[in-house]
């Protein structure tokens, strides 16, 4: 009923018949749609909720919506976490997008022997800008349960500590391919950066029970590996059929 309405991230909860005073960068999107006044938006809040809303006041500086209706979403039963070594600034923004519109339920950077160096003082302000492309990807996508990206943390100490149903790295060594994961509710895919990962990380991976993944022959980049990993995954869990 409310497909074909724009959706646009609103962190707060909302009652029924309240009336909101947008923020500045909602406004902004408003007009750049030209959407008009008396038209119906989605807010969603990222934790289930949408919040249907009447546009009641549209003025260049001050939009006011009022709430008619909400709904809930039922929360994901599956966990697929995406854990990526840090690659280039646009290319990263491209997987991260890929990912959320391919059912990501958490997002790790990770720091890796080849991947890009992330400074301290840069950290807080990737992580703001990498949880706004989620957001911006939930609108498009309608997915009403935004993923949360965790602050980077090394590709050692997630391999070594992190219990998951089903953990995987993608690989151009071996042969194998994803075998029976209908029955698994938590799911780790690793994807390492332009280069690789080195004999050492992926031996690590392999002693703590990460089984390696090949995609083919072809040497993907590291934001094409994350779209084709996480649609074979998707593929294996039944997500694409029906």
């Amino acid at each position: 009923m409310y497909n074909n309405l724009k959706r646009f991230y609103y962190p707060q909860v909302c009652k029924l018949n309240q009336h909101l005073l947008l923020p500045v960068e909602l406004i902004r999107h408003i007009f750049a749609l030209r959407l008009n006044i008396n038209e119906q938006i989605v807010l969603f809040n990222g934790q289930g909720q949408q919040y249907i809303a009447d546009i009641i006041v549209l003025e260049r500086k001050k939009v006011v919506v009022e709430i008619v209706d909400i709904k809930h979403s039922v929360a994901p039963t599956l966990e697929i976490t995406l854990g990526l070594c840090i690659i280039a600034n646009d290319k990263m923004d491209f997987a991260i997008q890929k990912a959320v519109e391919l059912g990501v339920s958490k997002i790790i950077p990770l720091i890796s022997e080849r991947s890009q160096v992330l400074s301290n003082v840069k950290i807080s302000s990737k992580l703001n800008h990498w949880q706004s492309i989620v957001y911006s990807s939930c609108e498009q996508c309608y997915q009403d349960y935004a993923p949360i990206v965790n602050t980077p943390i090394k590709l050692t100490e997630l391999i070594t500590s992190c219990e998951y149903d089903y953990k995987t790295w993608l690989s151009l060594k071996n042969n194998h391919r994803v075998g029976t994961i209908h029955d698994k509710t938590r799911i780790l895919l690793v994807v390492g950066p332009e280069g690789g990962f080195n004999l050492e990380e992926e031996h690590l991976m392999s002693e703590n029970s990460f089984i390696p993944l090949n995609l083919g022959k072809l040497v993907l980049r590291s934001e094409t590996a994350v779209c084709a990993g996480l649609s074979v995954i998707n593929y294996k869990l039944g997500n694409y059929s029906g």
